[in-house]
């Protein structure tokens, strides 16, 4: 195999790693395992992937890529595209993954410190789509509030849903309008501190 990554493959890899630990109903275990699931030579494993835990980012990482397609190109308001991503990501379909897959995450160290370190990453390339989306500089205070604020929601979303087990999608609404970020539930003027005028209301107007 050439040297470097086919994301395709990565994600594929990652996928079917996943699926093994929802059988197993544990992270614990081997590399080789992992590898032979995944159908890649063992060498190839640790060349992409740096330790066994990080076998979970490529999908994390589809996620916030999901994310930013979907802030870019979703009609309708800001907050409502957001709901409808965290949907799309991590729910419908998805929802069986979602449930068994945080609780062992959480659980241990290592994993959950690839899904922080994720959150973080994803924290940031959101940010240009939400500047171009709220016509705003991607050094804008608020952007920048609003990224954050959109992945801590996630994540609150989550912890619930481990601690509970309820549906997280209404916890991860209420979370966003918690954070009282203007432009996640009023119009662009408004994320600007201004006032609109009659006529003038940005993109994400409800």
């Amino acid at each position: 195999m050439p040297r470097e990554r086919d994301e395709e493959a990565v994600l594929a890899a990652s996928e079917a790693a996943i699926a093994l630990f929802l059988r197993r109903g544990t992270l614990r275990v081997s590399v080789a395992e992992l590898a032979d699931t995944s159908g890649l030579a063992h060498r190839t494993f640790y060349r992409w992937f740096a330790t066994k835990e990080q076998v979970l980012r490529p999908v994390f990482d589809w996620g916030t890529d999901e994310y930013a397609r979907m802030l870019r190109t979703s009609p309708g308001p800001l907050h409502e595209t957001v709901e409808r991503a965290f949907d799309h990501v991590l729910w419908g379909e998805r929802e069986a993954r979602t449930r068994g897959l945080f609780p062992l995450v959480f659980a241990d160290p290592s994993a959950q410190s690839v899904f922080f370190f994720a959150i973080h990453d994803g924290e940031h390339r959101i940010v240009d789509p939400l500047a171009e989306r709220l016509d705003l500089s991607v050094g804008d205070p608020q952007v920048r509030a609003t990224a954050a604020a959109v992945t801590a929601s996630l994540r609150i979303a989550l912890e619930d849903m481990i601690a509970t087990g309820a549906d997280p999608r209404p916890v991860h609404a209420r979370a966003l309008r918690a954070f009282a970020i203007p432009a996640l539930s009023t119009s662009r003027a408004a994320a600007r501190g201004t006032t609109d005028q009659p006529g003038g209301q940005g993109k994400d107007t409800p």
